[in-house]
């Protein structure tokens, strides 16, 4: 079985807090309550039906969805500058909050050779499909649950303070 760690960050800072430990690896984010299942089938499969609740919502024109591949996130192959220009199209932490914690499945090394990485040819190719260039590399069919060498499932908490919850607090006060 691989490594599992289990973090509690808080919500506004958590793609920094994050970052160190996905840095130089290649990686898969859900929803942790879909861990459960990945875990029972012994890999992440692509979502190409569009039934399976993704982190990031369920494009219908989602570029790894369209290919029968499971999307990722590749924190290896790009330049620190391009995935810094990048990442900001989508977070891996987008939709972390206190009502949806995440699992961050990291690939083991041995497997990056089976990754299909951003391409400029391939993104040039799919301007009409949603893809992340640079960050968003591919898996063509299942990924085996044991190509995966650590899991972090990651718990956020809000700052009551932070100015989103004070914004959030005083709109639920006016309605």
């Amino acid at each position: 079985m691989c490594e599992i760690i289990e973090l509690t960050l808080e919500q506004s800072g958590a793609y920094k807090s994050i970052k160190p430990m996905l840095d130089g690896n290649i990686f898969h984010v859900t929803p942790l309550h879909n861990l459960a299942s990945i875990l029972h089938d012994r890999g992440i499969r692509p979502n190409d039906s569009g039934n399976l609740e993704g982190a990031f919502g369920n494009h219908p024109k989602s570029y790894a969805r369209v290919r029968s591949r499971v999307s990722l996130f590749d924190f290896h192959n790009p330049p620190e500058s391009k995935i810094e220009e990048h990442i900001k199209k989508c977070m891996p932490t987008r939709d972390a909050s206190a009502d949806m914690p995440l699992a961050f499945l990291l690939l083991a090394e041995s497997y990056w050779s089976n990754v299909i990485p951003y391409s400029t040819d391939e993104f040039d190719a799919n301007l009409d499909k949603q893809v992340v260039p640079h960050v968003e590399a591919t898996y063509s069919g299942t990924i085996p649950l044991e190509a995966i060498k650590q899991i972090i499932k990651a718990t956020f908490t809000e700052d009551p303070d932070s100015v989103a919850n004070i914004l959030k607090r005083a709109r639920d006060n006016a309605l």
